[in-house]
């Protein structure tokens, strides 16, 4: 036990960095921008580092400096298991795009499977860059010393959405006096949980969603904002 104990501490005293591509045999590409980061945090020689892809490949490695020439040995590897189970957050972007990032950011941190950006009635137009979001969480999932990086994706249509809901596990977030289960009490292993804009979703969608089946969420007696909600949704999930 005491072993295993030290083992955690001593990968959490490394630095992570993320690899685009990552194999057991000892393989990675790491970006320009990932190699800067290595010689700003100035990594000695000698000194053991982590490799992460986003998809569970872990790879603990010791970086090496001959001639001024930065090169990279693996030491181990590690593969997690792949799986659904977490919350699929569907939200739409907010005026201000920096407000959905600090979301992100934070969601990542504790867990988050997959950010799916949503079109809906009310919501107000907001330019983001995915991109940008990407980066946001590549950077989280670092900070964070995860393996997994959420997918974030873009659903552009009310109707492409319906389309894309599984027909079980989906949890609707509104503010329509209707019948609601506290979220804590209703959560499942894996959760498709809608947060609507600042102006709510609008009657009709709400009824969309609860004809496919879905279950209407109270978050509380407060009227959040929605990058409020998101975030309460998924530290609520990861607390339990």
């Amino acid at each position: 036990m005491l072993q295993s104990s030290l083992f955690v501490l001593y990968l959490g005293a490394m630095h992570y960095f993320f690899a685009q591509s990552l194999s057991s045999n000892g393989h990675f590409q790491l970006s320009e921008e990932e190699w800067k980061h290595i010689k700003a945090l100035r990594i000695r020689d000698g000194e053991r580092l982590v490799l992460v892809d986003g998809q569970g490949g872990k790879m603990t490695a010791v970086f090496h400096l001959e001639n001024k020439t930065p090169s990279i040995s693996m030491e181990s590897w590690h593969q997690e298991s792949a799986n659904n189970i977490g919350v699929h957050l569907y939200i739409p972007m907010t005026q201000h795009a920096d407000r959905i990032e600090w979301m992100l950011e934070k969601c990542t941190e504790m867990g988050l499977g997959t950010l799916t950006m949503i079109t809906t009635e009310y919501a107000e137009p907001g330019k983001y860059s995915l991109e940008r979001l990407q980066r946001v969480g590549l950077a989280a999932m670092k900070q964070s010393q995860r393996s997994f990086l959420p997918k974030i994706q873009v659903v552009d249509s009310w109707e492409a959405l319906l389309q894309t809901l599984p027909n079980e596990n989906v949890f609707i977030a509104h503010c329509y006096a209707q019948a609601k289960q506290p979220w804590r009490e209703v959560m499942t292993e894996e959760a498709h949980v809608l947060i609507g804009p600042e102006g709510d979703f609008s009657e009709r969608e709400v009824k969309d969603i609860l004809d496919k089946g879905a279950t209407a969420i109270s978050l509380g007696d407060a009227r959040l904002r929605a990058e409020t909600a998101g975030m309460l949704v998924v530290a609520q999930y990861y607390s339990r």
